[in-house]
């Protein structure tokens, strides 16, 4: 849609023509593992393909991925329960859905504690490097999403 002052707002129509996300964001991208980033002037909502909302409140967006954090960016969203996660240090973004916080690796769409202890860690595509400081070595892990 084009709006009166030159806008144009995206939507998403299913192939029958229902529609599934009303014409009124500033973008939307696909993310995996199926959601809809939509951008809104605020910030960003994340919108499953069914139609339904992660998130009522813009929110910000860590580029390329499905996370979403309030401004402080210590405070990460959780897409299926709607919470946050108040992270003691600034977190870091590892792959997929993973952050990197007080020594813990986050799935931010379940919330889940993937992994505990976490020295160090970093990923290179979907190669997760996890750094064991008693080793003194890096264990590769490939993460992939699964149904």
């Amino acid at each position: 849609i084009l709006t009166e002052d030159g806008t144009m707002l995206y939507g998403i129509s299913s192939f029958r023509g229902n529609e599934v996300i009303p014409p009124e964001y500033l973008s939307i991208q696909y993310i995996q593992p199926g959601y809809f980033l939509c951008a809104l002037p605020g910030g960003y909502r994340i919108i499953r393909t069914n139609g339904t909302f992660c998130n009522e409140d813009p929110l910000y967006h860590h580029g390329g991925s499905p996370v979403l954090y309030q401004e402080d960016y210590q405070k990460l969203y959780i897409l299926e329960t709607g919470e946050f996660y108040e992270a003691k240090q600034r977190p870091s973004y590892q792959c997929l859905s993973l952050m990197l916080a007080d020594g813990k690796l986050i799935d931010v769409i379940s919330g889940e504690i993937v992994m505990e202890n976490v020295d160090d860690c970093m990923s290179v595509g979907n190669n997760l490097y996890i750094w064991n400081k008693d080793t003194k070595c890096f264990t590769r892990y490939l993460v992939e999403y699964t149904s």
